[in-house]
């Protein structure tokens, strides 16, 4: 008597199993590849085609992230529903971030522009007004001895343009090592002038 022919065995649940019947396995245009879409494995795979006959996380991870494509129909697997949830509230937290750094940034430079605005007519730098309060010479160094440059008559204008420190002249003035250089307006010339000779204007 003859021995019934044996049926095939049904394939395991885990042979069927494959990334083009995963949820999500996305298809390219090219034949037979895709990308797969999971949220855990996107950092590795979001650039890297897989096939859709392969089981891409078995082989390489050796850890199984297959859904059935069916759940689209069922809706998505709550435990992808919450990682989706975490990556959504990560972006929504650095759009607020770059939102408040562009605002604080906007802020900040309104606040500057108020403060200079509020100072009036008070001039940002040098020039500034000024007149000698004796005569003197204007000096080509910040030294008694240097070289004269031009006669300054007392109650000239001039414009103070630095100071630095020289040699002191006079130890009870209350800057008495401050020189400055100054430009006599009448004549256009440059040089140093000593801190008792000259007064500045407000």
């Amino acid at each position: 008597m003859a021995e019934p022919a044996q049926l095939p065995e049904a394939p395991s649940p885990a042979a069927r199993r494959r990334c083009g019947t995963c949820y999500f396995y996305d298809p390219s245009p090219l034949r037979g590849k895709g990308w797969c879409r999971h949220p855990l494995l996107r950092g590795e795979r979001e650039l890297a085609l897989v096939d859709q006959y392969d089981h891409r996380c078995i082989q390489m991870l050796h850890t199984d992230y297959w859904q059935p494509a069916t759940v689209r129909t069922t809706g998505v697997p709550p435990e992808v529903h919450r990682v989706r949830r975490r990556h959504s509230m990560r972006v929504y937290g650095l759009i607020g971030l770059v939102v408040l750094s562009f605002g604080l940034i906007i802020a900040g430079y309104l606040a500057i522009s108020g403060l200079a605005g509020s100072r009036g007519a008070q001039p940002a730098g040098p020039p500034y007004p000024a007149t000698a309060k004796i005569d003197f010479w204007l000096r080509s160094d910040a030294a008694a001895g240097a070289e004269r440059l031009a006669f300054v008559p007392m109650g000239a204008r001039l414009e103070l343009h630095d100071s630095k420190a020289g040699e002191i002249l006079d130890q009870n003035l209350e800057s008495p090592a401050k020189w400055y250089k100054v430009k006599v307006v009448a004549t256009g010339q440059m040089g140093w002038a000593y801190v008792g000779w000259v007064e500045r204007q407000p």
